[in-house]
Formats: C-alpha cells, structure tokens, sequence
C-alpha cells in the first residue's frame, strides 16, 4: 500500500522534531567543590549527561572548568542543582 502525501508530509515533521528533541548540547560550568573535587563525575551520571573535558584550573580562582554534553532539557536539571542562581548566565552551544 503506497502512503498518501499526508502521510509522506506528516513523517518528514515528526522526524525532524524527535530530531531537534534529541539534540546534543554542551555547556562550561566553573566546578568548585571542597570536599570532593570530582564530584562532577557524579552529577553527570546522575543527570544523564557526560563530561567531554576538564580544563584544571582555568578559570574561577582555580577550579576545574566542567564541559557536559547532553541534552537540553538534562543540562538544565545539572544546571539547577548545580548553582540555579547562575542559570541564566550558561550558554548553550549546540553540539
């Protein structure tokens, strides 16, 4: 059975849109934590994302500086529990 061009149309959107749900995102984050210094490794396996680099002591009087790789949606629940008063400082660069 052939498919309508409703159906052809229809698919071709859905796709692109689980697409750009999926997307991958990275962002930089100043990692400062004294009592363990790799805690990150444990925030990005607890928010379903991973650590792509780590930059010691870069910025930030010496802390690691932190780039995860996910999703959007995952990255801000990193972000949120990381320093919600920064939120909105964070960029997001597409991957």
């Amino acid at each position: 059975m052939e498919k309508s061009k409703f159906d052809v149309i229809y698919e071709s959107i859905m796709s692109e849109l689980v697409c750009e749900a999926g997307e991958s995102f990275t962002i930089e984050l100043d990692w400062a934590d004294e009592e363990k210094s790799d805690s990150y490794k444990d925030k990005a396996k607890e928010f379903g994302v991973e650590v792509v680099n780590v930059a010691e002591g870069s910025q930030g009087g010496g802390w690691p500086t932190i780039t995860f790789k996910g999703t959007k949606e995952n990255l801000e629940k990193l972000i949120k529990d990381w320093d919600p008063t920064k939120a909105a400082e964070v960029e997001f660069k597409q991957a």
